[in-house]
């Protein structure tokens, strides 16, 4: 079924194409600042799950990118400017969500900009934001997310990566040993675009408590049992 980010998903997703084409290059910092900005004015909300999702992937992984990630999404946070409510039924689900997410990172500003790896950051301070917005956004879709795997013998994951002919984007899953794949549909809609299915997909991942390496083994092929699991 349609969700809270779907009315602006063309448009941010060219947006993001577009600052993702900016980065690693030469090219003044004010065009780059004028995409982020154009990025969090079409979906502030799609900004900071994304910003904070990648954060999350990037904690299974050595190195800095992390601390970066985490950063990345405290940085943007500052720059939502959060809509003016007076009344209860001006609260909705997007500025409910909108508005936990920039307190999430407020929490998080000393982490990204002091914390190192040593000091043992807290997992739950970051991973069960997303998980608590993915259960409201996604309630029906991730519990079929668990039916499909009560029905597999092997550890499922789920993944975005190939375009239908009507230009949409499925949901896609392995689901048994040698990396079989297939479309989670009709019982998890497609969605417009890539970002939107993978964004998802690494919710539904994120829910059988899946980290992105164990994904990565499932998808190709490296799969265990769902007892073993």
């Amino acid at each position: 079924m349609p969700d809270i980010f779907e009315q602006n998903a063309v448009a941010y997703e060219e947006a993001k194409r577009t600052l993702a084409e900016f980065e690693g290059t030469t090219i003044a910092d004010d065009f780059k600042i004028r995409a982020v900005e154009r990025l969090i004015k079409i979906d502030p909300l799609a900004a900071l799950y994304d910003a904070l999702d990648a954060a999350d992937l990037a904690s299974h992984e050595a190195g800095p990118s992390f601390l970066d990630q985490l950063e990345t999404f405290c940085k943007l946070a500052t720059k939502v400017a959060l809509p003016q409510t007076t009344t209860p039924q001006e609260w909705t689900d997007g500025v409910r969500h909108l508005t936990y997410l920039v307190s999430v990172a407020s929490n998080q500003y000393y982490d990204a900009r002091v914390a190192t790896p040593e000091t043992g950051i807290n997992q739950a301070r970051y991973r069960r934001p997303l998980e608590r917005l993915a259960n409201e956004i996604w309630s029906n879709e991730l519990l079929f997310v668990h039916r499909l795997q009560d029905a597999s013998d092997f550890k499922i994951a789920f993944s975005a990566n190939c375009q239908s002919s009507d230009g949409s984007w499925p949901i896609l899953y392995t689901y048994k040993a040698d990396g079989g794949i297939d479309t989670a549909s009709p019982l998890i809609a497609p969605r417009q675009t890539k970002t939107e299915a993978q964004r998802l997909a690494n919710a539904a991942n994120r829910c059988l408590k899946l980290t992105a390496p164990q994904v990565a083994a499932i998808i190709n092929g490296e799969t265990q049992t769902s007892e073993a699991a």
